[in-house]
């Protein structure tokens, strides 16, 4: 039996038995309810489309027997936090049978706080010790949930009303990966009265249809089909569809931190506050700027910034840095869903293609890379890696509150440790595309140096 990495983003397992660790993290989370008090309540679940995904969630639905699970089925993660927020105070937590946008190969769980957000620090340590003490196994099966799949039907309408309007001409081509967003998303587009050319069709059944990371080497097919049929612009999703990427009407897949600046353009309003993480492009700041509105930074992850924008009262946020859009008068979390509807809405309203929207926008170039470990780096050996980047950049201004970001006039860089794979992520960003591309390679040389 391996161990699960377990992080704020949730639980990775790769190759694991879901009737080994379905209970055992069932057993975890309830043991996390019962210490705060929460014996009885809703339990939201839900799940992605990778074939042990439906494993994990009758594992949670067997285990949790005392609580009322309402079950939403495959759907997409912010559905899930949306449906949390909609029943109210009668919610205790959530779980969601998804990796996200990891491989394949690996299978995981989202747990989640009553709020619909990721446990927290504490609440991390205490599921992972009770995960790895459990003595018991798999319940007898007795079906005592509820299917509510109404509620995915309540969060479309609530984005078509946040967002109200019609994109009648647009064309759009969608590709979830076969993942947890295969139906809502293109159901969303048509209430719109967009013309939909869907990559991934429903009749693939379980399994998704390509690498979920919504990245320009993992959809080629989005690309052919954007060109091939004349859309307007493409939509790709991982696979839970909290996090959006987006294909221009020429093929080209613009970088991550589009979806949050489309929209912010469209929805941001003078003296609004807007929070992003320590990864988020330039780009966020000056149009921030633009709009008269304030910027505050948080060390990645989706509880951060959600927190943040609590603290500071904001009502749009998200992670440059990966496509994730938080709009919080819909969902707490990522939802690329509402994203998808904010950046055609701003299509819609300039009236020009993507890519005169882009040709109008501040010009920055950020690259994004990883570097594979063998095994997992400790706190030690990456202070010690850290130490060898300042001393090459040792000019820069340095921030080390989430692993280590260094700012020049005209570039800037960053290198962190991921939560769910042993892989260190790097950013290199400037005006100067060939500038971006030799800061990552420099990078990559000390890290494997």
């Amino acid at each position: 039996m391996g161990e699960p990495i377990i992080s704020y983003s949730g639980i990775r397992l790769k190759g694991e038995n879901p009737y080994e660790w379905g209970p055992r993290f069932a057993f975890a989370f309830r043991e996390i309810l019962h210490q705060k008090g929460l014996n009885n309540g809703i339990i939201v679940s839900g799940r992605d489309t990778r074939p042990a995904s439906i494993l994990y969630q009758y594992c949670f639905h067997t285990t949790l027997q005392e609580y009322d699970i309402f079950d939403l089925g495959t759907c997409p993660t912010p559905t899930v936090q949306f449906a949390m927020k909609h029943l109210g105070n009668d919610v205790v937590g959530g779980l969601i049978s998804t990796a996200s946008h990891n491989g394949p190969e690996w299978d995981g769980v989202k747990p989640l706080q009553a709020n619909g957000l990721c446990l927290g620090k504490e609440e991390i340590a205490e599921l992972k010790k009770f995960a790895m003490g459990y003595k018991g196994g798999l319940h007898r099966y007795v079906n005592k949930s509820r299917y509510v799949g109404e509620l995915a039907d309540k969060h479309l309408e609530a984005i078509t009303k946040t967002f109200p309007g019609g994109f009648s001409g647009l064309k759009v081509a969608v590709d979830t990966c076969n993942g947890a967003a295969r139906r809502l998303v293109p159901r969303l587009l048509q209430m719109y009265g967009c013309e939909v050319h869907q990559v991934d069709k429903i009749d693939k059944g379980y399994g998704l249809s390509r690498h979920p990371e919504p990245i320009s080497r993992n959809i080629p097919e989005l690309r052919a089909v954007t060109i091939a049929e004349g859309c307007d612009i493409g939509l790709a999703y991982d696979s839970d569809g909290d996090r959006i990427s987006v294909v221009d009407e020429q093929g080209r897949v613009l970088n991550e931190a589009y979806p949050l600046a489309f929209s912010l353009m469209h929805a941001l309003k003078s003296g609004d506050s807007v929070v992003t993480n320590l990864s988020s492009t330039r780009m966020i700041d000056d149009i921030v700027e633009e709009y008269n509105a304030k910027l505050f930074k948080t060390k990645v992850g989706e509880i951060n910034v959600s927190n943040g924008m609590s603290a500071h009262n904001a009502n749009i946020g998200g992670e440059g840095s990966c496509g994730g859009v938080i709009y919080k008068k819909i969902c707490p979390g990522r939802d690329g869903l509402a994203a998808a509807a904010m950046i055609l809405s701003l299509v819609k309203s300039k009236g020009g293609t993507i890519s005169q929207i882009v040709d109008e926008m501040p010009k920055y170039h950020l690259k994004t890379d990883r570097v594979e470990l063998q095994e997992p780096l400790g706190d030690s050996s990456f202070k010690d890696l850290k130490e060898k980047v300042k001393n090459r950049y040792n000019d820069g201004q340095i921030n080390e509150e989430d692993g280590l970001r260094i700012d020049f006039e005209d570039y800037w860089i960053c290198m962190r440790r991921s939560n769910t794979e042993n892989i260190i992520r790097i950013i290199a960003e400037s005006r100067v595309k060939k500038e971006s591309i030799e800061q990552i390679e420099e990078l990559k040389s000390i890290i494997k140096s």
